[in-house]
């Protein structure tokens, strides 16, 4: 392969396609800029030329052509180069004669920091490890401790350990770092991922790298711990997506074992697949930087467009889940992420029907026996019945008591004007009011229980008995929720 050859074969690649493979990208007129992945990068600093055809890093210099992007980024020979380009664009893979396997036909060496120019050094391209090498690898890591007794387990299930003294060629990247076996969905380690140990020093090395892509590897179709969470998806039907390696464990450590993270990629139409495949609601725990945001932002319509229900998950104080984790620590983190997942539809009911039972607490309904109750007691009585929805989180709400100058107000005020009789007394109106935010509070968490046992119908394998259990149990919510629709006027 010449080099008329290889100026041929890279007009074809497209440059901002294997860049987004690896970095998240916002056009920005002509170009794109995303964060820059060769540097601990918090503002997007790496700007992507397609007219010209290449990259750089305003921050740390980096720069050069597309091969050179994937060079640099994945630590390989100018051949194993070409191939992954030709990979991530779909392309045939141009034949390479044993010299262009290992430089340049052009020899020109790789910048490194964008300051000067040095010798390019390219090793022998190293073959992919097979499984069974990962395997043997990751039986050689020595013990790491996360710091936190109540995230032991799940990092000691999860394998995650240090790179020992001697590391082999094939994981050199390695190297004194914290080491996140990454199995397949099958189980397999297929590759392994390593952080930097403490704080990044001032020079800028990369906080987290990865295996090099290969057949068996490859970011844009594997989820972190998916092997582990796709059992808890399929039956709950909600998968919480997560940045990072950490923050999968730490919510793992809560017990949310159907949280899986993004190999340091995008989401992309496989991933898609996967997660259709097994769940209904997709839960986005994102980090809350303008990456983080951007990339809910992008995500959100194409898990909807894939008829996904999607809740943004926000965590707080600028922290990411592994934070929250260890700031809150266990209980009060389980809570707050139980809070947080509540769907948007869900939330606005329920924070209406507190904020009218607190305003008018002593409102007044009739029981199913004939007899006046505080409608509070009542829907507190209803609410609490194992066989409608046990364990609501509205209860405590409601025990709270009055609050006033909530931020419904308004609203309320709106709603009493709507939904209610203006020839009766204000004691009726409120009653009335309070009866059509239980009412339709009712239908939004119905709504949510007949299609949590729909998937489970479709998607989980269940003995015949449980199978019928199911069944009344979803024809009891059906009913429920019809009679619960009547009542509210929908046809």
């Amino acid at each position: 392969m010449n080099r008329l050859e290889i100026t041929s074969f890279k007009e074809r690649v497209d440059l901002v396609k294997v860049v987004g493979h690896y970095s998240t990208l916002e056009r920005k007129g002509a170009a794109y800029l995303g964060l820059c992945p060769f540097h601990d990068d918090h503002h997007p600093s790496l700007r992507v030329d397609p007219a010209k055809r290449v990259y750089h890093c305003f921050s740390c210099g980096a720069g050069g052509d597309v091969f050179r992007f994937v060079q640099e980024k994945e630590g390989c020979g100018f051949g194993e180069a070409v191939r992954l380009c030709a990979d991530i664009c779909h392309l045939p893979v141009p034949a390479l004669d044993a010299e262009t396997q290992k430089h340049r036909p052009d020899h020109q060496p790789i910048e490194k920091g964008g300051s000067q120019a040095v010798p390019h050094q390219v090793r022998e391209q190293v073959p992919a490890p097979t499984v069974e090498m990962n395997e043997r690898y990751g039986q050689a890591l020595l013990s790491y401790d996360p710091g936190m007794e109540e995230l032991r387990e799940t990092y000691a299930a999860f394998e995650v350990g240090i790179a020992p003294a001697i590391v082999p060629e094939a994981w050199k990247f390695t190297r004194g770092r914290i080491v996140f076996p990454i199995r397949n969905a099958a189980g397999e380690l297929v590759a392994f991922a390593a952080r930097y140990r403490g704080d990044l020093p001032a020079k800028k090395i990369p906080k987290y790298i990865n295996s090099s892509t290969s057949a068996t590897y490859k970011k844009d179709e594997l989820l972190y711990g998916w092997h582990r969470a796709v059992s808890k998806v399929r039956e709950t039907g909600i998968v919480f997506l997560t940045e990072g390696y950490k923050d999968t464990l730490a919510m793992h450590a809560a017990g949310f074992s159907n949280t899986v993270a993004l190999c340091g990629t995008n989401l992309s139409e496989h991933h898609i697949a996967m997660i259709r495949k097994e769940a209904v609601t997709v839960c986005l725990f994102l980090d809350t930087d303008e990456v983080g945001r951007e990339t809910v932002a992008g995500v959100m319509p194409k898990l909807r467009s894939a008829g996904l229900r999607v809740v943004d998950i926000l965590p707080e104080g600028g922290k990411d889940a592994d934070e929250m984790f260890r700031s809150l620590g266990h209980e009060a983190f389980i809570h707050w992420v139980e809070k947080a997942m509540i769907s948007p539809a869900r939330r606005k009911a329920e924070s209406l029907l507190v904020a009218a039972c607190r305003r008018w607490p002593d409102t007044l309904c009739l029981t199913e026996e004939g007899e006046e109750a505080l409608y509070v007691d009542n829907i507190r009585k209803i609410l609490s019945s194992d066989d409608l929805l046990p364990a609501d989180s509205l209860v405590p709400a409601l025990d709270a008591g009055p609050q006033k100058d909530r931020p419904e107000t308004k609203e309320l005020d709106n709603l009493y004007a709507l939904h209610t009789d203006s020839s009766h007394s204000d004691r009726v109106r409120r009653s009335e009011l309070v009866r059509h935010l239980f009412l339709n509070y009712l239908e939004v968490r119905l709504v949510d229980r007949v299609r949590q046992n729909l998937h489970r119908l479709s998607r989980t394998f269940v003995d015949e008995e449980s199978r019928v259990l199911l069944l009344s149990d979803l024809q009891y919510q059906r009913n429920y929720l019809s009679s619960v629709s009547r009542e509210l006027g929908r046809r």
